[in-house]
């Protein structure tokens, strides 16, 4: 099924530039050229957009094509289909990554084996809290804002997978 998203790369080295474009180009089996700004949040980084349309899935393929360096703060999307679930993958250095599934109006949707498991190994309210919002990515979505508000206004490159 088709879907669309967008990859929003949030902070690059300028010397990786060229290879996040490459990887992404990769996933999406079609050449790339995005459009890219300065990160304020980051010196001497740059940050972009790029809307893709492609199959179910290819926001997995573009987060994968991503691994390759882990210097890049980047968040990829994904549309829900009639038949999949949408999706939000994030990763920012030290953290790791975030995944979740989103609903069809871009809600993340917690599953209820997650949240029985968070009601039996919560011993506090606290610890219930951190676990809830572990759940729905705070701890990422806190560092993902500052590069957020930097990246406003960068251009969207709009791309459509070829295949």
């Amino acid at each position: 099924m088709q879907t669309r998203g967008v990859v929003f790369i949030h902070s690059c080295p300028q010397a990786l530039v060229p290879h996040a474009e490459w990887a992404i180009s990769s996933a999406l089996r079609t050449p790339v050229r995005m459009q890219w700004i300065a990160q304020p949040a980051g010196p001497g980084s740059q940050c972009a957009e790029c809307q893709w349309t492609g199959p179910s899935g290819t926001a997995n393929a573009i987060a994968n094509a991503l691994k390759s360096w882990p210097t890049l703060v980047y968040e990829v999307t994904e549309e829900p289909t009639a038949g999949t679930d949408g999706e939000r993958i994030a990763y920012v250095p030290d953290r790791g990554y975030f995944r979740a599934q989103t609903s069809i109006n871009g809600d993340l949707t917690v599953g209820e084996n997650q949240l029985r498991l968070l009601r039996e190994s919560a011993r506090t309210v606290e610890d219930f809290r951190a676990g809830l919002d572990a759940l729905l990515g705070q701890p990422f979505d806190d560092v993902l804002e500052i590069y957020r508000e930097g990246g406003d206004g960068a251009p969207v490159t709009r791309i459509h997978r070829a295949g």
